[in-house]
């Protein structure tokens, strides 16, 4: 009956998925499944998933990073700001750098001084917000010359799937990885078990920081600048993307790539399927809201439980 309802959960986002994707393609008369339009989905998909690659990490073990949006942003900002003065090669080297810096100033604060991963990442995304604000104040920021090509369709497709292979591969098939899903599963077993904790979660802040980083700069040279909304609201779409592909909140075995990929499908059609739908846009958001939830729930319903187990902690390390 359990190995049942967990078959069930992991078809759940799917099923989810598949159903919009349906109701969307009857209400628009096939409209959504152009090629056009599912060149845009996979476009609007494309940084979610980079962004979530890096916070798999952080969710995995049971803890939220609500400071990407800020680190993408003020990283690609600053990246750009010294490109203009040395040449486009250091943009990317520049803002991986800051990704560095904040996801490990994230980790120190929440392994040193104990303060919960929400409250230390909301915290640092006001001061990012605030401090792009100030950077935007005393010059405007312009995409270096030499970086139109990062707007093209497909060099943004191949970064998103080499993220994945490479990513997916140290999520599933390394010891970090392991060790970050162990630790949701129990963290009292994960220090037993030899597992140092307070490192894991410092690396897996700094992936965070890297992977949104790296959206930032993708962002900042598709609008051709920076602006004081660049990256708004980021970390919920990502945050959202990896809920509602069933992750659970306490991370744990249940965290896998493929479901934030389904999960970030899901939220692009929702929003493209409701414009293409010509939805009043009073409603429109209420509606998406609404959508939102209900695929949630129905997701979280039949995720198989949030209970904190050792023996699945042992097991992660081991597997």
């Amino acid at each position: 009956m359990t190995n049942m309802k967990l078959k069930v959960s992991n078809l759940i986002p799917f099923i989810a998925f598949f159903g919009l994707f349906l109701v969307f393609s009857i209400s628009t008369g096939g409209t959504v499944c152009s090629s056009y339009n599912m060149k845009v989905i996979i476009g609007q998909v494309i940084p979610i998933v980079l962004g979530g690659l890096g916070v798999m990490f952080v969710v995995s073990q049971g803890s939220v990073d609500l400071s990407i949006g800020g680190t993408a942003a003020v990283s690609a900002t600053v990246g750009a700001m010294v490109a203009a003065r040395y040449g486009f090669a250091f943009m990317f080297l520049v803002a991986i750098v800051i990704g560095i810096l904040i996801g490990v100033i994230n980790g120190i604060i929440i392994t040193r001084f104990k303060v919960s991963s929400f409250m230390t990442t909301l915290a640092m995304l006001i001061s990012l917000r605030g401090f792009l604000n100030y950077l935007l104040s005393k010059d405007v920021v312009f995409a270096p010359d030499g970086s139109a090509f990062l707007n093209g369709f497909y060099v943004q497709l191949a970064a998103m799937v080499i993220a994945i292979i490479i990513v997916g591969y140290l999520f599933e098939y390394t010891k970090t990885g392991r060790c970050c899903k162990a630790i949701g599963e129990n963290e009292t077993t994960s220090r037993y078990i030899g597992i140092n904790v307070n490192k894991t979660r410092v690396i897996s802040f700094i992936f965070s920081g890297v992977m949104a980083s790296l959206v930032g700069v993708f962002q900042l040279c598709k609008l051709g600048g920076s602006s004081s909304t660049l990256g708004q609201f980021f970390e919920m779409r990502v945050m959202m993307a990896i809920f509602l592909g069933g992750v659970l909140v306490t991370g744990g075995m249940s965290s896998k790539i493929y479901k934030l990929i389904v999960g970030a499908f899901t939220i692009v059609v929702i929003e493209n399927g409701l414009l293409i739908s010509n939805v009043d846009g009073s409603i429109s958001e209420a509606v998406q809201g609404i959508l939102l939830m209900l695929v949630l729930f129905v997701t979280l319903r039949f995720s198989g439980g949030t209970v904190k187990s050792p023996k699945k902690a042992t097991a992660a390390v081991q597997k």
